[in-house]
């Protein structure tokens, strides 16, 4: 992604804040892969994401132990995050909440 970001910037000059948000949210969404997130929706201060596999009792503690984010836990069909913090706040939570959850997963396949 950053070499596509300074590829654009090269070729155009500095990026408009729309193509710098859809960069970041593609982003996400690659780290969101590597942490089995299904589902990932960003809309003003809020995050929600869907987790498949669910994670296990000790990758939530580990989770937790990581990150210091106002987190809920969504039950249902799927195990669901959400996140809310201040819009200016969100792509930087957002970013940390998924490396946690990446680095929590990620003892999963090992």
């Amino acid at each position: 992604m950053d070499e596509i970001a300074a590829e654009l910037a090269d070729r155009f000059g500095p990026l408009p804040p729309p193509a710098r948000d859809l960069l970041a949210l593609r982003r996400l969404r690659l780290v969101g892969a590597r942490a089995g997130v299904t589902r990932l929706t960003l809309t003003g201060g809020q995050l929600e994401l869907t987790l498949d596999p669910p994670l296990s009792p000790r990758e939530l503690k580990a989770l937790l132990d990581r990150v210091e984010l106002p987190l809920e836990f969504l039950s249902g069909r799927e195990m669901g995050v959400r996140l809310r913090v201040a819009p200016a706040e969100l792509v930087a939570a957002a970013g940390t909440l998924l490396e946690g959850l990446a680095a929590c997963v990620s003892v999963r396949a090992t």
